[in-house]
């Protein structure tokens, strides 16, 4: 599946079937393969998975040209958004602006600020979906601390804050082995954000 955006296709690759949903976008040093092994555990939860790259555009332009494509074309209108560090600020933007809502969304190491100078905290202050926010204690780049801000900050009622020992980052957060280990927990936050609602 391809998305039209400005003067460029952002190709999407969507794995497994349904309209259990979950986005992954990706962080600023990476590209969607970081996701593979996380998006076959969710598709073997019976979720479909959307992978996608950022192109040359508004990041932010691009994510909600992604959700709405996949709306239409998968029959999903309300997607779980997920990111890691980039994607994850990008994902609470899009969430807080999305509507219908999104199902959830579930960060990984977001810091603050989206360069060059958007604070995110103003958006998470319009974020009402089911929150989960993930991130190192000792994060290198401020998400520690940006965490704790979005949790205060972020009017919904379900929001989590998973604060693992160390300075991973990103996607690197989900291969920290039990009994912290970060997927076990997205997937409950996932099936918890389903039963309530």
């Amino acid at each position: 599946m391809t998305v039209p955006e400005a003067n460029e296709t952002l190709p999407v690759a969507v794995l497994g079937h349904g309209r259990r949903m979950v986005v992954l976008s990706n962080q600023s040093d990476e590209n969607l393969c970081s996701w593979l092994p996380f998006a076959t555990t969710l598709i073997a939860r019976g979720y479909a998975v959307a992978l996608w790259d950022f192109g040359d555009a508004s990041p932010v332009t691009e994510l909600d040209h992604v959700v709405r494509t996949l709306r239409t074309a998968t029959g999903a209108p309300r997607p779980f958004l997920a990111g890691a560090s980039w994607g994850a600020k990008v994902s609470l933007i899009v969430a807080a602006q999305a509507r219908p809502q999104v199902r959830g969304v579930v960060t990984l190491s977001a810091e603050r600020i989206l360069h060059p100078s958007t604070d995110v905290l103003d958006y998470v202050r319009k974020v009402r979906s089911p929150l989960l926010l993930v991130t190192a204690d000792h994060d290198p780049y401020g998400s520690a601390e940006a965490a704790a801000l979005f949790l205060e900050a972020a009017p919904t009622h379900h929001k989590t804050l998973i604060s693992i020992p160390g300075t991973r980052h990103g996607t690197a957060l989900l291969t920290v082995p039990a009994p912290t280990a970060v997927v076990p927990r997205i997937l409950a936050f996932l099936r918890a954000s389903e039963a309530g609602e």
